[in-house]
């Protein structure tokens, strides 16, 4: 069954939100590795039922939420790693 494209862009966004605040909710217990696949999963089954725009933009909305939301230093769009660290 083909699916309107509000209904595709709606739904996609609407899904990675909603996957988005239950691992907020659960972020003490699973971790942010954890997170990251979760939100793969779900990209994931959208590819499989929608067109690729929608796809897309659930795709970069889930990178963009992991980066803010998960990855140390939460609430920020910087990411600091081993190789970042000053010596």
């Amino acid at each position: 069954m083909k699916y309107s494209s509000k209904i595709q862009y709606a739904a996609s966004i609407l899904s990675i939100l909603a996957i988005s605040l239950l691992c907020f909710l659960a972020l003490d217990f699973i971790g942010p590795a954890a997170v990251a696949l979760v939100l793969l999963v779900m990209v994931s089954l959208l590819a499989m039922r929608f067109d690729i725009w929608p796809v897309l933009i659930a795709a970069l909305l889930s990178a963009l939420i992991l980066n803010f939301f998960f990855i140390p230093p939460r609430f920020t769009f910087i990411f600091r790693t081993i190789q970042h660290n000053p010596t």
